[in-house]
């Protein structure tokens, strides 16, 4: 079976290139001591799977979704601000909620304390309403 890096500041075949994803990841690939807390992830995919994320075409899925769902995103986030407006106007669910969260970054959704503490509770209560 053939692996690739997710992230690589030298493999041009790493599957996340962007610099500011592949810093968030590099701490999270590096197994040294200092940054073994982070548990048993491992800085490889398959070859064949990178086709299959690739391959997907969520527009097409998105349109069968009957699921309550609520989308959280924001201006700054790695498909910027049109997609996913689009994408949430062909979810067909009778309960949908798009929380926008301005110009908030995509990072700041896995790690900025502010950012998590203005989306939680608005978690909490969709998930309590439905």
């Amino acid at each position: 079976m053939r692996y690739i890096p997710i992230v690589s500041a030298t493999d041009a075949q790493a599957l996340l290139k962007a610099p500011v994803i592949r810093q968030f990841y590099e701490r999270w690939a590096d197994r040294g001591a200092f940054w073994n807390f982070h548990g048993l992830w491992e800085n490889r995919i398959t070859a064949m799977s990178e086709a299959d994320i690739w391959g997907h075409h969520v527009d097409e899925v998105i349109r069968k979704l009957e699921t309550p769902t609520l989308m959280v995103h924001a201006n700054l986030a790695a498909s910027g601000p049109v997609i996913p407006r689009k994408m949430f106007e062909q979810i067909p669910a009778a309960k949908k909620e798009l929380l926008w969260m301005g110009d908030k970054n995509q990072m700041q959704f896995y790690e900025d304390p502010i950012t998590i503490d203005r989306v939680v509770p608005q978690l909490a209560r969709f998930f309590r309403s439905t």
